[in-house]
């Protein structure tokens, strides 16, 4: 998959409580939906139709950028969020992503 880059058109997730539902709008798979936050600018989506498909998206002023990732890599990268939340202490957003977690790669 190619990666693509748009002009932003929406808020800017960094902004937006990590709890909330985030979606986006890739120009070629459709909506996609926030699974986490990975740093201030990139954060990891999956597409809505397609369970399997996984983007990492950065955000910065008004460009946004999609490179797809594969089930491997993104379930990598979320257990490594995962494991940054538990060694900073147990919480609610713990427990959320944890839940994304098996609901997507179980």
């Amino acid at each position: 998959m190619p990666h693509h880059q748009t002009k932003a058109s929406l808020v800017s997730t960094k902004f937006l409580p990590e709890n909330s539902k985030t979606y986006i709008n890739h120009p070629k798979y459709g909506m996609l939906q926030r699974i986490c936050t990975v740093d201030e600018n990139k954060d990891m989506f999956a597409s809505l139709y397609a369970k399997s498909l996984f983007f990492l998206v950065t955000a910065k002023d008004t460009d946004i950028k999609y490179e797809p990732m594969g089930s491997k890599e993104a379930k990598t990268l979320l257990e490594n969020c995962l494991l940054t939340l538990d060694q900073n202490q147990r919480s609610p957003e713990y427990d959320q992503l944890q839940s994304v977690f098996h609901r997507t790669f179980s």
